[in-house]
């Protein structure tokens, strides 16, 4: 039996008080609410939805609302960056320049990372880059970051600034 508003009333007002049937009938008036959403078991064993909202106009939904949280990356001047690193963060920036002071290693874990500073061509400054793995490029390459940068982040004990956790690290054609 489908517990709804309606029949939880007439069934059960003998067995509960009267505020524990207000409580009841709001919890079932909550699930009445989300019934088009409901799946159902049929005599074969195969799980139905009722109603004319498909699988595929759920899973149209979750991708949908999903698709929502993903940031983009706005494309930023490192120089800007550099001079007002407030305005920046934790949000999702591409960067472009070189990179120098590469050092690529291994945690205690064994886990590959990369460090390198990333250099405007202009002077105008650098920002710090973390990456998991070992990206293809060395000293001097000119290369594009796609990361989150953040003004303070916390690893463990150790504190860094100024710094893009980046996602992606491509090398660019000289």
């Amino acid at each position: 039996m489908t517990v709804t508003a309606a029949n939880l009333k007439s069934t059960h007002s003998t067995m509960y008080s009267d505020s524990e049937m207000r409580d009841l009938s709001q919890e079932a008036s909550a699930v009445d609410a989300w019934r088009p959403f409901q799946l159902s078991m049929t005599r074969n064993g195969r799980m139905t939805q009722p109603g004319n909202i498909g699988l595929i106009a759920g899973a149209a939904t979750l991708a949908l609302l999903g698709s929502a949280a993903i940031p983009i990356a706005a494309e930023v001047g490192l120089c800007s960056l550099v001079a007002k690193p407030a305005n920046f963060d934790r949000q999702a920036v591409t960067l472009q320049g070189t990179a120098t002071a590469v050092k690529k290693t291994t945690s205690r874990q064994g886990n590959n990372y990369t460090l390198f500073k990333l250099e405007d061509p202009r002077g105008c400054g650098a920002v710090n880059i973390f990456t998991w793995g070992h990206p293809k490029f060395s000293n001097g390459d000119h290369v594009r970051v796609e990361g989150v940068f953040e003004t303070v982040h916390h690893q463990d004990r150790s504190i860094f600034y100024n710094q893009v956790e980046a996602t992606k690290v491509v090398p660019l054609p000289k």
